[in-house]
């Protein structure tokens, strides 16, 4: 895992995440796609971060 870096407030960072051993645990699917868009809303009002753009393969994902 790669060292945590300074992020400062209203910045715009890229944040890339492989899945554990790089397999494919995320599956597209309704239940998995719902549970996504849920858990970055929730936590982007709670820590007050805007999200502009995210993409989520089968190992990896993408947020700006």
């Amino acid at each position: 895992m790669s060292s945590a870096r300074r992020v400062l407030k209203g910045s715009t960072v890229a944040v890339v995440r492989r899945c554990s051993e790089r397999r494919f645990f995320l599956r597209p699917g309704l239940r998995l796609n719902r549970t996504i868009r849920f858990l970055l809303a929730t936590y982007a009002r709670k820590y007050g971060i805007r999200l502009h753009g995210f993409a989520f393969m089968g190992n990896h994902f993408h947020l700006i």
